[in-house]
């Protein structure tokens, strides 16, 4: 049997295999079957894209419905005008729908190939809504989800990321890669045997990108080491993606187990299971809560603080408009008030008052009066700010037989993390800071002084933060 009639006939078996599995998806009540199926398909002008508007251009079945080629054009590459007229001009020949989205990258803070990608996928997204398509179609092959899987690997990814591309990615308008098994040299010769022409984005042969890098050196060695290194890489990558739906039925039972009625995780509950499992528990319940992903090291400084603060009430986390508290013996996302601020500072005179409560904060600054505190004309002469600012260069000495130190330093001996430092109250006179909450006093600030009445500083969280 010749290779040719063999690559097309796995292509066009994908192909059937999308539009059976699209055409059989529910939403909620409704049934899809029998629908007809709208798609619209990310087409570069490349070899892998240009071969899959072929097949599904070519598919013929009562559930095919709209075909729509889009080609988004990043104006990256002196070429890429050329190559939308070629994508508009196969659409044309095809017999399908074309669509030219422009996008323009106005910052590279994630990185060229990173804020390609996002804007890529909303301009594929607004055409689909648009449309009201059943799906987003790529092309990516087995090829593509082995890099993948080698990018993430050398990240130190979780099972999460080394699971690759999903056949199907869930979303408004799920997107569909129906050649995710396919090897990206089945696809050249399918584009032969159908006497395709396709272009040659130079950028591919810029081994500063990794992903190049990885396809032009390192996979084309581990072919030659193991023959039919990429399938049985393949079959690993699903293996994978089977292992981690199981431990993500796993992870949901015991977060179940663990929740109190308002959705907070009991920690009793939470502490009886073992520290992977705690991890894994805690990262799903923070995505439940659309709290932010935490990277591995910070993740593994919150339960750190988890497991050995002794506080009642601690808060672990904030970003946004969310802080992840420790609150008594639940663990809690509490939304943060608008006012509240990490370089929060007033300024404000003290005339004696026993106590003062700050807008938007959730304790009380209290004056007690203290042999080894300081003098109350001294507190009373000149005006005082209250700040949460973390300073962390600035030195207080706090101690007489010890030299003063940076409050990065005594964070660090008060075992107080890095997240914390932004609510740790610090009270500033004249341009010194005298007081750092659950640290100290500056001792030299209270030398030269007379007999009257001493007053130390003492900050006393909310029970309830």
């Amino acid at each position: 049997m010749s290779i040719l009639p063999s690559a097309a006939k796995e292509v066009n078996a994908a192909i059937e295999k999308l539009y059976k599995d699209l055409s059989e998806r529910g939403d909620g009540l409704e049934s899809f079957v029998n629908k007809k199926v709208d798609l619209v398909v990310a087409v570069s002008g490349g070899c892998d894209s240009v071969s899959l508007l072929k097949a599904i251009a070519g598919y013929e079945s009562p559930l095919k419905g709209r075909v729509i080629c889009v080609y988004v054009n990043h104006h990256i590459s002196p070429n890429a005008d050329k190559w939308a007229a070629k994508c508009k001009a196969r659409a044309k020949k095809l017999n399908v729908e074309f669509v030219e989205k422009d996008v323009f990258i106005r910052s590279k803070e994630q990185g060229l190939e990173a804020e390609a990608r996002t804007l890529r996928h909303r301009a594929l997204n607004e055409v689909a809504e648009a449309e009201n398509c059943s799906a987003i179609v790529t092309a990516h092959h087995l090829d593509d989800q082995i890099e993948t899987f080698l990018i993430q690997w050398m990240r130190g990814s979780g099972l999460s990321g080394l699971i690759g591309m999903p056949y199907i990615k869930e979303g408004k308008i799920p997107v569909v890669r129906p050649f995710l098994k396919i090897p990206r040299k089945r696809l050249e010769t399918y584009a032969r045997s159908q006497h395709l022409r396709w272009v040659e984005d130079d950028s591919n042969t810029d081994e500063s990108y990794l992903r190049n890098f990885l396809r032009l050196n390192v996979i084309p060695e581990l072919e030659r080491a193991r023959a039919g290194f990429k399938s049985a890489a393949g079959r690993s990558i699903e293996i994978l993606g089977e292992t981690s739906l199981i431990l993500n039925d796993v992870d949901e039972k015991a977060l179940q187990k663990c929740l109190d009625e308002d959705g907070n995780v009991r920690l009793d509950r939470w502490q009886k299971f073992s520290l992977p499992l705690q991890a894994r528990v805690f990262r799903l319940w923070l995505q439940k809560k659309e709290f932010p992903p935490l990277p591995r090291t910070r993740l593994e400084e919150i339960l750190r603080q988890i497991r050995e603060s002794k506080k009642k009430a601690i808060c672990l986390r904030s970003q946004g408009k969310k802080s992840i508290v420790v609150n008594g013996r639940t663990l809690l996302i509490r939304e943060v008030a608008s006012d509240e601020n990490p370089d929060y500072s007033v300024e404000f005179i003290w005339n004696g008052e026993k106590e003062m409560r700050f807008k938007g904060l959730a304790g009380t600054l209290r004056f007690v009066e203290s042999p080894d505190g300081f003098e109350d004309c001294y507190l009373k002469k000149k005006p005082l700010l209250f700040t949460l600012a973390k300073r962390s260069r600035t030195r207080i000495k706090i101690k007489k037989l010890r030299p003063s130190k940076t409050l990065k330093a005594l964070y660090q001996e008060m075992n107080i993390s890095e997240y914390e430092r932004g609510k740790v109250p610090k009270i500033i006179r004249d341009g010194k800071l005298i007081y750092v909450a659950g640290i100290g006093e500056e001792i030299r600030e209270k030398l030269y002084q007379g007999d009257g009445k001493k007053y130390s500083f003492e900050w006393v969280e909310d029970h309830l933060l």
